[in-house]
């Protein structure tokens, strides 16, 4: 499995097929597994770069304190540019939509197209602060993933449906967090109050000239497609798209349907 220094931390990434590159970025909590199936698709067109981020998966930890998703879009860009891929197309699900945004903002020679996957960029709500601090704070105290925990915070992630047609879906994610080891919590939880308590992007937004695709799952409440529409109006070269029977990991409950949209819009955006 390939891998580079960062920042003096290892970050792990699969490098699959030929073309134009690609980065596919996982959702909090995921890894770069998640994202196979899809390759299989996409590497036939183009080179698909699939990292871990810092502390999922079989990359390193967090590389220091304070960190925020500025850094994680640097880091992502030198991991891009190390490789010799100094342009490049991304998707990034749930808080890789937010540095895929911020790389866009920051960087947009270099981000020829984006894709936003469950993602809002906005502040996040007051009262949803208030869940995620004290989910975290929990689960600090606990220094694991328990069943009764994910028996709690599934339902919120992933849509009915996929409970009731794909509950492969749902148990794989429940055993792969179940698995962390108590080492590795700290620095995942750190990861997501990065992501809980970020900065609003959205006057950015108008500024992308990129090709952009924004997609939602009808059922993802951790953000609202209300809001992650919303973001669809701010900038002519954005396009929305929902995906049906999904919830806030729609990547996973809905493979198919985000491969076909991803690769439609990347033959159509990057003249493949």
């Amino acid at each position: 499995m390939p891998s580079k220094m960062i920042r003096h931390r290892s970050m792990s990434y699969l490098d699959i097929g030929q073309g134009f590159p690609v980065l596919l970025g996982h959702a909090y909590l995921g890894n770069k597994q998640d994202w196979l199936k899809p390759v299989e698709i996409l590497s036939k067109n183009f080179r698909c770069i699939v990292p871990d981020l810092w502390s999922h998966g079989q990359s390193g930890d967090i590389p220091q304190k304070p960190y925020s998703l500025e850094l994680l879009s640097e880091d992502l860009y030198y991991l891009m540019k190390s490789i010799g891929l100094p342009e490049f197309a991304i998707a990034g699900a749930s808080v890789s939509g937010m540095w895929a945004a911020q790389m866009a903002i920051n960087r947009p020679r270099h981000v020829k197209a984006l894709v936003l996957i469950d993602t809002y960029l906005g502040d996040e709500s007051e009262e949803r602060k208030l869940y995620y601090g004290s989910l975290l704070q929990l689960l600090e105290k606990e220094g694991r993933f328990t069943h009764e925990t994910l028996d709690e915070i599934l339902p919120y992630l992933f849509a009915k449906e996929t409970f009731e047609k794909k509950p492969f879906v749902t148990e794989a994610f429940k055993q792969n967090l179940l698995k962390i080891p108590f080492d590795r919590m700290s620095g995942l939880l750190e990861a997501g109050s990065i992501a809980f308590n970020r900065s609003s992007m959205l006057s950015r937004l108008p500024s992308l000239t990129m090709p952009t695709l924004i997609l939602s799952g009808d059922q993802d409440i951790p953000m609202p497609v209300e809001s992650v529409k919303s973001m669809a109006d701010l900038n002519k070269n954005f396009v929305f798209h929902l995906i049906s029977q999904a919830g806030h990991y729609a990547y996973l409950e809905q493979e198919d349907m985000i491969t076909q949209a991803l690769q439609a819009f990347f033959i159509k955006t990057l003249k493949v």
